[in-house]
């Protein structure tokens, strides 16, 4: 799996993942299906911006009602012959309300992620979070 931050490219994103936070700790998000902890973020709808697509999956992952958005930069995620592109947010929630009804059926805060075996999508998120960190004056410069 090969996994890369890019500044804004204009392909096709099929995802917009959000890192989170609530008071100063992550906040992560169980599907319905899963038991697994997981990055919320969601698949891009046709005639929406990858903006919206990240405020929408936001409200419908979290509940969140007011908060700051930024649009980091983008991210492929290439697997075999594949890659996909996404984008990816950070979002500072100030206020939340019930969730939505929806397959999200619980949010908590964490102090940092948890292990990769306890997330969906696991070694993905951690490598996202580990090329953030590594790159935090390449993004903030965009």
């Amino acid at each position: 799996m090969d996994i890369k931050l890019h500044r804004i490219c204009e392909r096709n994103r099929k995802y917009a993942v959000i890192i989170a936070s609530e008071e100063g700790e992550l906040l992560l998000v169980r599907h319905a299906d899963r038991s697994t902890w997981e990055v919320p973020g969601g698949h891009h709808e046709e005639g929406e911006t990858i903006l919206e697509t990240a405020e929408r999956e936001l409200y419908e992952e979290t509940g969140a009602l007011e908060y700051k958005l930024k649009h980091l930069c983008d991210y492929s995620v290439g697997i075999g012959s594949e890659v996909n592109f996404g984008g990816l947010f950070r979002a500072e929630i100030t206020k939340r309300g019930p969730l939505p009804a929806s397959e999200i059926t619980e949010v908590q805060r964490f102090s940092e992620l948890p292990p990769i075996e306890e997330m969906t999508y696991g070694r993905i998120q951690h490598q996202l979070m580990k090329l953030i960190e590594e790159e935090k004056e390449w993004i903030a410069e965009k």
